[in-house]
């Protein structure tokens, strides 16, 4: 295939060299709060340029949007139990509409690079990230030993999927 290049250099460099020089900018970029919605947008409905340089990265970066999203519909009517629960499934289903928005487009970028599998694991990993966040910081919910133990078993199932055997 074709090597893409950077923008700014004279040299070809490989999709590797490609994804560290993308990695601090990222994170350079989505540090600064203001840039994070403009970026993401960005990538989302945008250039496929900046696309094809984040293609390792912006699925990552999106699922985790998406898996924000995502763990407040699903969960963050526990805190308002006396909510109705038609109100609650009408809530939930508006906040995963703004999920959709995030995760089609992870995928579909994804698929480029990592197969079906593997996309499914990433979002998984960063669904036990998310939610181990949220239930602590949200729900004001204890994180246990146990906890700890089955998401490490499921972090050594990262390896087996990702493995080239």
């Amino acid at each position: 295939g074709i090597e893409p290049t950077t923008y700014g250099l004279q040299n070809r460099c490989s999709t590797v060299e490609l994804c560290r020089l993308t990695i601090p900018i990222l994170l350079r970029t989505f540090l600064n709060v203001k840039n994070f919605f403009r970026v993401t947008i960005f990538i989302v409905f945008n250039s496929e340029e900046y696309v094809s340089m984040t293609k390792f990265i912006a699925p990552i970066v999106l699922l985790t949007i998406s898996n924000i999203f995502m763990t407040f519909a699903w969960y963050g009517h526990l805190k308002h139990k006396s909510t109705a629960l038609w109100l609650v499934v009408l809530i939930s289903w508006g906040i995963a509409l703004f999920e959709y928005c995030f995760q089609v487009p992870a995928n579909r970028i994804g698929h480029e690079v990592y197969n079906a599998a593997q996309l499914k694991t990433i979002q998984e990993v960063i669904t036990l990230i998310v939610f181990s966040f949220f239930s602590v910081l949200y729900l004001k919910e204890q994180f246990k030993w146990n906890y700890l133990v089955g998401f490490a078993l499921i972090i050594l199932a990262v390896f087996f999927i990702f493995k080239k055997w």
